[in-house]
């Protein structure tokens, strides 16, 4: 008699607990809405997070009438049934069979505006009795990860660019140094050849001039910024016009005697002197007109 009565109670809040820690981290990921999906009824039920608890704010309804409601208006057709066939029961439970969670991005508009969104899925309990269906809108890094997407592409076009640039360069400056070398070869093998001192003299004179060239055509190659850029710029020097006549001649004779063309050099009506020129372009220029002729 006499004693204080003790009334013992015990109340299972482990759903409660895991709710809070199931929304915590959808909001942590950014979602926008939360739905329940009951596996043997086939029925989602709309949740919400109200002071750190997940709470039931709406009524249970099949999955296909609750995916009708969230996409209705605000796809076009083929997107609204793309996106039905992706969310059905079967292809959820199959894909979450395979992988413990199944992602679905979407677009969605709203008042002419156009939103990136993504279905998320997962089951709540080792019993797969309960699917956590959530949706999150991932504009923002749609849009981010889309323009990266178009500056890369943006990227290996000019690279293309550049690389077509680079072959086109190195083809026809191939073609030049073909030429000069030829004219190096031949007057070589014509000095080799000969015991007259002055033809041998002539030939040698005609190899520097050949071999000038060619290390221009050369150093032009390595200019390797250039070539990836696809840019050409003139140097212009004082240049002796018949000098550099000259070098081109020498390196095109050779090539015409051997193919049995006749190659004839009017100079008299030719301009004389100094000059402001790009001295390689314009050699250049000669040679793929003379070689070309030729052939």
């Amino acid at each position: 008699y006499g004693r204080p009565a003790f009334v013992h109670s015990v109340r299972d809040i482990t759903a409660q607990i895991l709710g809070r820690q199931i929304t915590l981290q959808l909001m942590a990921q950014g979602y926008e809405s939360l739905y329940l999906i009951d596996v043997s009824e086939d029925s989602c039920a709309p949740y919400t997070l109200r002071e750190d608890d997940i709470v039931d704010i709406g009524e249970s309804l099949s999955l296909p009438t609750m995916l009708d409601h969230i996409a209705s208006g605000h796809m076009a057709s083929d997107a609204y049934a793309e996106f039905t066939s992706a969310l059905s029961l079967s292809t959820i439970v199959s894909s979450l069979e395979a992988d413990s969670r199944y992602t679905y991005p979407y677009d969605w508009s709203q008042d002419g505006t156009l939103y990136r969104k993504r279905a998320d899925f997962g089951y709540l309990n080792d019993m797969r009795s309960t699917i956590l269906f959530s949706i999150s809108d991932i504009t923002e890094q749609y849009r981010r990860d889309r323009d990266q997407i178009n500056h890369l592409r943006s990227a290996m076009r000019t690279a293309e660019i550049a690389n077509h640039a680079k072959s086109t360069f190195l083809s026809s400056i191939s073609h030049d140094m073909r030429t000069s070398l030829n004219g190096i070869i031949g007057f070589t093998n014509l000095a080799l050849a000969t015991d007259d001192v002055d033809e041998r003299q002539r030939c040698l004179q005609n190899i520097e001039s050949s071999g000038t060239l060619l290390l221009g055509l050369l150093n032009d190659t390595l200019d390797l910024s250039r070539i990836e850029s696809g840019s050409f710029s003139l140097n212009p020097t004082a240049c002796d016009t018949a000098d550099m006549l000259r070098e081109v001649i020498s390196s095109i004779q050779e090539i015409a005697d051997e193919k049995g063309v006749t190659f004839v050099v009017d100079r008299s009506k030719g301009h004389r002197g100094f000059v402001m020129i790009d001295r390689l372009g314009v050699q250049k220029i000669y040679l793929n007109l003379l070689s070309n002729a030729i052939k």
